[in-house]
């Protein structure tokens, strides 16, 4: 027992060390960022990610100009892209995008928005559930996404997908669905609310919205938490201050979560109701 609490004492000292010493011969705003979250912690009893490093500092402002560029490099880049989701989803990737369609309960022939669709990596699941009779509209803001998108869907000759760009605050479809999906999306989408709204909106009643996205580490691994959001704000435009849960209740009373990977990972779906 004393063996293990002298090898915890190394560890920790030995991990403030290096710490501070990335500090000193990292002179960046990086360093910064990640090193006034971390040497603060005091006994293994990590601050709140709030209390630890000034956010306010070098928060850039989310647009969708930034949300752009960035997904333009992503969309000329799929398989980099698809590489960052492996190492966002912890290797579950299939196993969470699968599980977030089946929490639509779609039919064959259904039709499903697959809102800020990316390059398409849901539509192997939403195929396999709708079949070559149902439709899937790909809704995405960013052409190199969409491009990207429509080889893959090329490559496996779906026929089936109506792929538009547009921003999803301003989204108006010609008909309603009978499902929304959105994965890693919504949370990137500057005008957030006002997109959840207009995907409600676009549901049938009785028909289901199922929602997969990330949240920021708790516990041990939120010493990481500064640079877990500088990295996934900057190069995904992930805002990690939205309250998505909070917010799809105020459209939707009745909604269900589960998180999983340690709690980075949630899904959340509800039910729309007649009015």
């Amino acid at each position: 027992m004393r063996k293990s609490l002298r090898s915890f004492r190394t560890m920790r000292g030995g991990s403030r060390l290096l710490a501070r010493r990335f500090a000193t011969s990292h002179n960046s705003r990086l360093s910064k960022i990640f090193v006034g979250n971390f040497v603060v912690a005091k006994n293994f009893g990590y601050p709140k990610f709030s209390q630890g490093a000034n956010l306010q500092n070098y928060n850039m402002k989310y647009s969708l100009e930034h949300a752009k560029k960035t997904y333009r490099l992503w969309g000329r880049h799929p398989l980099w892209y698809k590489f960052a989701c492996i190492i966002t989803f912890l290797g579950q990737e299939s196993k969470l995008r699968k599980l977030t369609v089946e929490k639509l309960e779609l039919k064959h022939g259904d039709t499903v928005l697959d809102l800020a669709c990316g390059t398409g990596l849901n539509h192997k699941f939403l195929e396999g559930v709708v079949g070559p009779d149902g439709k899937i509209i790909a809704f995405d803001y960013s052409n190199e996404m969409l491009t990207a998108a429509k080889q893959r869907a090329k490559e496996n000759k779906w026929n089936n997908i109506i792929f538009v760009q547009g921003d999803a605050a301003q989204l108006s479809l010609d008909t309603k669905v009978d499902g929304v999906l959105s994965t890693l999306g919504i949370s990137a989408i500057p005008q957030h609310k006002e997109a959840l709204k207009k995907a409600v909106d676009a549901l049938k009643i009785n028909k289901i919205i199922s929602i997969l996205d990330a949240q920021l580490p708790s516990g041990f691994w939120s010493m990481f938490n500064p640079l877990i959001a500088y990295v996934y704000k900057h190069w995904a435009s992930w805002d990690y201050t939205k309250n998505m849960p909070e917010d799809l209740r105020q459209l939707i009373s009745d909604i269900k979560m589960k998180q999983y990977n340690g709690g980075t990972i949630y899904i959340i779906h509800g039910t729309k109701n007649a009015p």
